[in-house]
């Protein structure tokens, strides 16, 4: 499986770590979806798909809402 960094994505990662957001919980879930952890990303992070307009797309909660 390749791997491609989406430019919003980086801008996203750098405006974060600017901020000095704690990079760390970030960098987890990432290896976590690299390394296809399902169970662990849904039991941890709350993944889920989207519905309606969004359907097809997924969504996970690195900190609470």
């Amino acid at each position: 499986m390749e791997i491609r960094v989406a430019p919003p994505f980086e801008r996203n990662y750098k405006a974060l770590k600017k901020k000095h957001y704690d990079m760390s919980k970030i960098d987890e879930v990432l290896g976590l979806l690299i390394d296809r952890k399902t169970s662990i990303l849904r039991q941890k992070y709350k993944d889920h798909a989207l519905k309606g307009n969004k359907q097809g797309l997924r969504e996970l909660h690195i900190e609470n809402d």
